[in-house]
């Protein structure tokens, strides 16, 4: 179900936790927090059941691809940053993107990544162009499956490509 706010009842809208603030980790792409409805009186006419609205599994799965496609933009950040780092260091006299273990990964979850955004867009034009709701769950399930497997593998791959970079600082006679 979802419910439909005049914007004359904002005062009763709190944001509660803003989980950036809060601390937590890898928030710079999407910002989120919990959001405390008190108080707020919503008229039956006001709330929309989802099984018989296409608009709001349109609107639901529009939101889900959308999240997706953020954990596909955090995750080519990842990768782009890991991508970076393997072209300054060098190990044996080598930029270490030379390596073979080190560039075919990251070339893998490049395409990984591509692969889920061209599954993600194509979602989105068939949902537009629907109003049956189980077709519109039917094809945004697997896209979706697909773009938080792909962000999981970049970014894993970009972590194991920087290893400990930034962990460690530099050894105190190197400025000598």
């Amino acid at each position: 179900t979802a419910f439909l706010v005049d914007g004359s009842q904002q005062e009763q809208v709190e944001l509660a936790v803003d989980d950036q603030s809060a601390g937590k980790i890898g928030l710079g792409a999407a910002r989120t927090a919990d959001v405390v409805l008190e108080g707020l009186s919503v008229p039956s006419t006001a709330r929309i059941r989802g099984s018989a609205n296409p608009a709001l599994h349109t609107a639901l799965a529009w939101y889900r691809l959308s999240v997706a496609a953020i954990a596909l933009g955090t995750s080519a950040a990842a990768l782009e940053y890991a991508t970076a780092y393997a072209l300054e260091r060098t190990a044996f006299g080598r930029q270490i993107i030379d390596f073979q273990g080190v560039e075919f990964p990251l070339v893998n979850a490049d395409v990984g990544l591509d692969v889920a955004r061209q599954n993600l867009r194509s979602a989105w034009s068939e949902i537009e162009d629907t109003g049956d709701t189980a077709q519109i769950t039917a094809c945004v399930s697997e896209p979706i499956g697909l773009a938080y497997a792909a962000a999981i593998q970049a970014t894993r791959q970009g972590i194991n490509t920087v290893s400990g970079h930034g962990y460690s600082g530099a050894p105190p006679v190197e400025g000598r």
